[in-house]
């Protein structure tokens, strides 16, 4: 008798199907938790970076408020010069271009607007949605050391801003109840823009980023929420995100046919595939939270190099100058004399050194800043070779400058490139010898502006140029060190032409001199025109 097979190939076909939809329905599921996984990072990730806005703002505003000088001139005696330049000009080296100070009753008392944010007026700053949220968070802290630093976004003629509010607080304890009679806030302010999200764009591919004020990305977008101080969402991020479990499924979409022969090779190809993601998961998780903690610890380093060595330093600067003028008298010895004009040098040095550190934390922070204008770099190159021109002729040095006809324009900041040629030419400078010369040249070759820097020093060793370039990196070299100490104007230079897309190579050789070269992008005609 002939057996019946085909109860056997129905519960086989039955099986194969079982497999195949089970199969199917593992792939799908691991698909959709790995973009739901990939999603909660790049969620992470915008918050991380919405917090390193923040911690710089916070650093800077701790630096400001928490400084009995500060409470002296706008508490106390209100000295409307001081106030102008702490917070107006002196705020502008360091990338700070919105600051403003309410006293008592919130009135506006101060308020700084740099280049880039001229819509923005008194009367629109006063209504800016959500400061009343930030100041009424900042003023039920109260006063206290140290002082609280609160921040949120608030919308300012129609454009959103991080903002860092803290009460001027003094450092005398007994000053703390006048503080708190007439309560002063301090207020710094930073555009949202989708630029600070480098980390969503270059790590995660995530593409046309936007800052929206009201949620309105489609059901494929993912969004991120930026609260005011009271934690109501005022404006949100919005991205298209990476969602690599769809990207598998649609590159699996054409093997299909052999997913269904070839069942034990390809459930392991899912296997692996699944743990590689698990991997680049929690990989991009560590890094986020490396990076978060980076952040924190720069910028509390910052506001306690700040805080720590400002005040002093400004206390020996001042009284060492009174020495110099003999204000209240002479001094009697002329070495008294001399002794106060070496501790108001050394002041002035190690305060140079702090704006230094200041300087690298914001080049490490990728704050570009205003390093995306058009400018022209010869008058950015005049500007340096002035500045230093009193030293060059005190070490009876040449300086040698040429330019184009017409100017070089090119696309970058005109402080930031004034203060980059300036420390190249500063060093180049100490590193060579009476009679000798430092040449400066500015050339145009195609899409770029050439800037060339060349002294006719002794020179280094060409394996040990990388180390020049880096801060604190090696401390021997004649770039670096040399006769003034751990000199940082090499690694600035870099960064600050960094910042603006530029690039930055040196070449040197023993006895032959070294020769700094920098790059930016030039200007087209028609832009030159305009």
């Amino acid at each position: 008798m002939q057996r019946d097979l085909r109860p056997i190939s129905l519960h086989l076909a039955v099986g194969f199907i079982v497999a195949v939809v089970s199969i199917a329905a593992v792939v799908c599921t691991a698909a959709w938790r790995q973009d739901h996984a990939s999603l909660r990072t790049q969620k992470i990730i915008a918050g991380a970076e919405t917090e390193d806005a923040y911690n710089y703002l916070r650093g800077q505003v701790r630096q400001m408020i928490y400084w009995q000088d500060a409470f002296d001139n706008i508490v106390k005696r209100r000295n409307d010069a001081w106030i102008a330049y702490q917070f107006g000009p002196y705020q502008d080296t360091m990338g700070n271009y919105l600051t403003a100070i309410l006293g008592p009753g919130n009135e506006l008392v101060f308020l700084h607007v740099g280049e880039k944010s001229r819509n923005i007026t008194a009367p629109n700053f006063r209504h800016a949605k959500g400061l009343e949220a930030l100041l009424r968070t900042v003023r039920a802290a109260s006063v206290r050391q140290p002082p609280p630093i609160l921040e949120g976004v608030i919308i300012v003629g129609g454009l959103p801003y991080y903002a860092v509010c803290s009460l001027v607080t003094p450092e005398t304890p007994s000053d703390l109840a006048l503080a708190r009679r007439t309560p002063y806030a301090a207020i710094f302010l930073k555009p949202v823009k989708p630029a600070q999200y480098d980390g969503l764009q270059g790590g995660f591919g995530a593409t046309q980023l936007r800052v929206v004020d009201g949620p309105r990305a489609p059901d494929d977008w993912a969004s991120f929420p930026l609260a005011d101080a009271q934690g109501r969402a005022l404006v949100w991020l919005e991205w298209v995100p990476e969602r690599p479990g769809t990207a598998f499924m649609r590159s699996a979409a054409l093997p299909a046919t052999g997913i269904l022969i070839l069942l034990a090779l390809i459930q392991g190809l899912i296997m692996l595939r699944w743990l590689a993601l698990q991997r680049q998961f929690i990989t991009a998780k560590a890094e986020a939270a490396s990076a978060l903690r980076e952040s924190r610890v720069k910028s509390v380093f910052l506001g306690s190099v700040s805080h720590e060595l400002r005040t002093p330093l400004n206390a020996i600067i001042g009284f060492s100058d009174i020495l110099l003028r003999e204000m209240f008298g002479p001094l009697g010895s002329p070495r008294y004399s001399e002794y106060a004009g070496h501790i108001k040098q050394s002041g002035k040095c190690l305060l140079k050194s702090v704006n230094d550190m200041i300087e690298i934390a914001r080049i490490e922070a990728h704050d570009t800043g205003t390093e995306r204008e058009w400018i022209d770099a010869g008058l950015s190159a005049q500007r340096a070779v002035d500045a230093v021109r009193a030293r060059a002729e005190s070490r009876d040095v040449r300086i040698e400058f040429e330019a184009p006809d017409g100017g070089a324009w090119c696309k970058g900041s005109a402080l930031s490139l004034t203060h980059a040629i300036e420390r190249l030419l500063d060093n180049a400078i100490g590193n060579s010898a009476g009679g000798r010369a430092v040449h400066l040249a500015l050339k145009c070759e195609g899409p770029c502006v050439l800037i060339e820097i060349r002294d006719e020093g002794d020179g280094i060793e060409p394996a040990r140029l990388s180390a020049c370039t880096r801060p604190f990196g090696q401390n021997e070299n004649h770039l670096v060190a040399g006769p003034k100490g751990a000199d940082l104007d090499i690694p600035i230079a870099k960064g600050l032409i960094e910042l603006m897309a530029g690039e930055f190579s040196i070449v040197s050789g023993v006895g032959d001199g070294t020769t700094v070269r920098l790059r930016l992008p030039a200007a087209l005609p028609e832009t030159r025109a305009a």
